[in-house]
């Protein structure tokens, strides 16, 4: 057992039959819900979990806990291209503990905008929780998306665990294993996770959680220490893969595909999964819209959208409304969260009416849009 002595925590060795006391502390009282965070040179910030997660064993208690930390990221606070963040006062154990051992790490997910001409709109899921992987885990379903319905698509998929190995690997003493698997039907199917060489050898098929990062870019030393820690992470594990080949033959299978499934199998190491990423192209339904004008009723012409408005120099003061009407080409796709903007160019000779608002899921059943206007002032 560990004991904590002046400069740390020295493992004791004890006979057979011998009785000890051990004070196990609850996870949240040590502190493991707070830590710090710092960007750039700028200086900590306080952060405390939105949601924590506690996994309890015969061999104590492990804990996740997840924050959202974007209010932290303030324009003046990061630089354009690289930057750095540092995370203190995280809660781990210290010294040697045979099972499940002693780990602990944090990572930190990043999605940002593109410009919508220069890209195209994209799922991002970020999914927490906490399991131990073992031989019967149910699957994880990631739903929510749609699928461009021809064409090449790009997804990929992350995972964050709690995890470490690599100083031991597989020995041909043991048939142990672990691996994960996607799928998009929840029973049957599943593939394994793609680029991985066959075999339970290091990084493999069958031994895909390897305590190594993935995809992770960082100095390879910072102040004369080696930071590359891509063979050996005290217990951390980042696994990315690029499931885009996949899920274009889920699409080909299946055009209206909106979920897949993830299974997870470990018959021997503890494997504690706690984040996962998924991002996927999504399907751009073809819009239409439509729109009249009239003046107390009067339907004004127009012309290749020219709209002749002469008819208000007889019917001044008198209402001036438009309609407009937008909708989804294919009849399977329900039309949600769309937005309509206008303005009043010269408000000395139309102005905007307070409350005139009104909308409709269907024509003619329209009602005060109340809180959906935004930003209504005289000009509109």
């Amino acid at each position: 057992y560990a004991k904590e002595g002046e400069i740390g925590f020295d493992y004791i060795e004890v006979g057979r039959g011998t009785s000890i006391t051990i004070n196990q502390l609850n996870i949240i009282d040590t502190g493991a819900m707070d830590i710090k965070l710092k960007i750039n040179s700028n200086g900590y910030s306080d952060v405390t979990a939105d949601t924590f997660h506690i996994y309890e064993s015969s061999n104590g208690q492990t804990y996740a806990a997840f924050a959202n930390v974007t209010s932290l990221f303030a324009p003046d606070s990061l630089a354009p291209g690289k930057n750095t963040f540092t995370v203190a006062n995280l809660t781990t154990m210290e010294g040697r503990e045979p099972s499940p051992g002693a780990f602990g790490g944090w990572a930190l997910v990043v999605i940002y905008a593109e410009k919508y001409e220069e890209g195209s709109p994209k799922n991002i899921s970020i999914y927490n929780g906490f399991i131990s992987i073992n031989e019967n885990n149910d699957p994880i379903e990631i739903s929510g998306f749609r699928l461009p319905e021809t064409g090449p698509i790009s997804a990929q998929l992350s995972i964050f665990s709690g995890e470490g190995e690599y100083l031991y690997g597989r020995t041909d003493r043991n048939n142990a294993e672990d691996w994960m698997k996607i799928s998009d039907n929840e029973t049957s199917g599943y593939d394994y996770m793609p680029g991985l060489a066959d075999g339970d050898g290091l990084g493999n098929k069958n031994n895909m959680f390897d305590a190594q990062l993935q995809n992770i870019l960082r100095d390879k030393t910072v102040n004369g220490v080696e930071n590359s820690f891509s063979k050996n992470n005290t217990g951390v594990d980042v696994d990315f893969y690029d499931i885009s080949e996949l899920m274009e033959s889920y699409r080909d299978n299946n055009p209206l595909i909106d979920r897949v499934y993830i299974q997870m199998y470990s018959n021997n190491d503890y494997i504690t999964p706690s984040m996962m990423a998924f991002s996927t192209e999504l399907y751009q339904p073809s819009i239409c819209y439509d729109y009249t004008f009239d003046i107390d009723g009067y339907v004004l012409d127009s012309s290749n959208n020219d709209v002749n408005t002469t008819l208000h120099l007889a019917m001044q003061n008198k209402p001036f409304r438009t309609r407009v009407l937008v909708r989804s080409l294919e009849g399977d796709f329900v039309l949600e969260n769309a937005e309509f903007s206008a303005k009043v160019i010269d408000d000395s000779m139309l102005s905007f009416k307070p409350g005139s608002v009104k909308v409709a899921s269907n024509i003619n059943e329209y009602e005060d849009a109340g809180d959906k206007v935004h930003n209504a002032d005289s000009s509109g």
